[in-house]
């Protein structure tokens, strides 16, 4: 992991982990303005307890999760392979940007995990950027009590407080994404604006090193680059012009290769194909997988996925990335190029209140315990009129905060993609009304706590907020070991009765096969009817599958002639070499017999 520990002499640190010196002054308290400076902290040792508490919190959600991997991970896994090839065509995605696969690089070239331990390595490197997030987070903190009211320990007992629901919770170690990573770069950019707005100047290394911290958060997902230019906008406020030009040449100049190789690759300019692509299935109403073309103003898709069975609708997908475990989310914007956006003004604004309605939802149902510890901060608070203006010295943040929930609110808004803004608004909102006694904090960070893990939606298949119920079984090793003892091999390929993306993509990515075709999400193989099933099963083989694998197990034991069970699991397989054998009594119906062995001449 990267050890960020740079430092300047006499003011701002680093990215994502840099402590400031103590400020040795002090303004005399003022009564009639409400702000109040206070000394800062002597270095980052009042901050141990705290940090200690959160990277224990943060390694236990880890250790529940040593074997979980995302569906988006499995991409970002691939994409790691193809920049360890030098498979450079590959590697570049408009769909996903690439640090985080980078970052994966060099935690493989460390490691060198075998199969069963990849995704265990992968955890550990979600870990290392979770460390970096804390003390980014500690970084931005630092920063906001440079000017704050109330008492020091209560805000760091509120904030991190706030830090652990939305880091743990809304995002999760666990998830094998680009998300952690992005609050990091924003926790470090927003504390060097908030030192910037203090001081009222900055330094030539920090613009140098804001700059740097914003092409990182580019690099890490596309969506920042907008957000960059809005940050960049309040640095040409808050610091002097000239250096506020040094951070935009610095951020210009980093991320212009990567937009320029990414157009390549598009065909056309482009910042990354994913808002594209999102806005298109959340705004204009494209299907979100195997498209085909429509609605009418969307146009038709230059290389569509092939419809390999129409009913019950099977699609194949072998024609792009050979290599990729799971060709059609590899890079999904390849399968919709060719899609034309428009902008549908009314319906535009019923998504965009949809999504404010959602996040204003998500705030009250899960932060229901903070928002009731606000309230009775607001009800002890002795000068309420005072509170707009306790909102002055932290503009740069919630402000920021407030345009990048607008900007995901105008598409598509997710949990995972918005912690460290709720973060940020929520702790504006205590340190306005102020922050009295340490008893009162922590009886409000346990009850936010609390309630945000009882009101926690159910994580993601598979993962845990916490080792307790916690599939400690490593299934889809297990999976892909079941099936090596069958016949498949590497490189082998493969076809899901089911919607792949849900289960199947785990085991195929350590067994290191490509699933080819699947069967449509609306589809239930096990309740259709025996004829269905083998067309289904045909339709698979001439897509080029030698193996079939449902993620659930049939419900009826009758159905299971042919198939097999993969260990433990509910995984069950089926070598679609039996196609070519003859059918077995009792596996179907004999009255539907005959109709499949027609339907299978047909196929062939």
């Amino acid at each position: 992991m990267n050890n960020l520990t740079q430092q300047e002499s006499g003011s701002q640190g680093a990215l994502g982990a840099l402590a400031d010196n103590p400020m040795e002054s002090q303004t005399e308290k003022s009564t009639s303005k409400p702000p109040m400076r206070f000394p800062l902290p002597r270095g980052w040792n009042s901050a141990l307890p705290f940090l200690f508490i959160a990277l224990a919190l943060g390694m236990i959600q880890v250790w529940a999760n040593r074997f979980y991997m995302g569906n988006d991970g499995v991409s970002y896994l691939d994409m790691a392979d193809a920049y360890l090839r030098a498979d450079w065509h590959v590697a570049l995605n408009t769909s996903w940007n690439p640090l985080y696969a980078w970052l994966i690089c060099l935690d493989f070239l460390v490691f060198r995990p075998s199969p069963y331990w990849e995704f265990t390595a992968v955890q550990l490197l979600n870990y290392g950027i979770y460390v970096l997030a804390v003390a980014s987070f500690e970084y931005f903190l630092q920063g906001w009590l440079e000017w704050k009211r109330g008492d020091e320990t209560a805000v760091r007992v509120i904030a991190y407080g706030l830090f652990l629901w939305t880091s743990l919770i809304l995002i999760g170690t666990w998830t094998a994404n680009a998300d952690m990573l992005v609050s990091a770069c924003i926790y470090t950019a927003l504390g060097m604006i908030l030192r910037a707005h203090t001081r009222k100047t900055i330094s030539a290394g920090t613009s140098i090193l804001l700059g740097l911290t914003l092409a990182a958060g580019y690099y890490s997902k596309a969506i920042m680059f907008p957000f960059a230019l809005f940050l960049l906008l309040i640095a040409l406020i808050v610091l002097k012009w000239q250096r506020a030009l040094v951070t935009i040449f610095v951020f210009a100049i980093i991320s212009a290769p990567l937009i320029v190789e990414i157009s390549k690759v598009a065909g056309h300019p482009t910042i990354g194909e994913t808002g594209r692509v999102n806005y298109s299935w959340y705004v204009d109403g494209v299907a979100q997988r195997w498209w085909q073309g429509g609605p009418p103003k969307a146009g038709m898709p230059l290389h569509p996925p092939r419809i390999a069975l129409d009913s019950p609708r099977v699609y194949e997908f072998n024609s792009a990335f050979p290599k990729a475990t799971y060709p059609i989310w590899y890079d999904f914007a390849y399968w919709y190029q060719g899609v034309r956006v428009w902008i549908p003004l009314r319906h535009e604004a019923k998504v965009i209140v949809s999504n404010i309605v959602w996040i204003l939802e998500l705030l009250v149902i899960q932060g229901g315990g903070f928002l009731l510890g606000w309230a009775a901060s607001f009800l002890a608070s002795k000068n309420k009129s005072q509170i707009a203006s306790g909102f002055g010295f932290t503009w740069p943040a919630w402000v920021a905060s407030i345009a990048a929930l607008l900007l995901y609110s105008a598409v598509h808004v997710e949990a995972r993609y918005i912690g460290a803004f709720v973060t940020i608004l929520f702790l504006a909102a205590y340190m306005a009304v102020g922050i009295h006694g340490k008893r009162m904090v922590a009886g409000i960070v346990a009850l936010g706590l609390l309630w945000s893990f009882i009101f926690a939606p159910e994580p993601t298949f598979g993962a845990s907020y916490l080792p307790v119920n916690s599939a400690y079984a490593n299934v889809p090793w297990q999976v892909a070991n079941d099936l090596e003892e069958i016949g498949l091999r590497a490189n082998d390929k493969v076809g899901s009765v089911y919607y792949s993306n849900r289960q199947n993509v785990f085991w195929a990515r350590l067994a290191r096969v490509h699933i080819v075709a699947e069967a449509d999400w609306n589809v239930d193989f096990w309740r259709l009817s025996g004829v269905d099933q083998r067309r289904v099963l045909a339709a698979l083989a001439h897509s080029g599958a030698v193996m079939a694998v449902a993620d659930r197990p049939p419900p009826d034991p009758a159905q299971e002639v042919g198939w097999r069970p993969l260990g433990s699991t509910n995984f069950y397989a089926f070598p679609l070499s039996q196609l070519s054998e003859p059918l077995q009594d009792g596996a179907i119906p004999a009255g539907e017999q005959s109709q499949i062995k027609a339907a299978q001449m047909g196929e062939r």
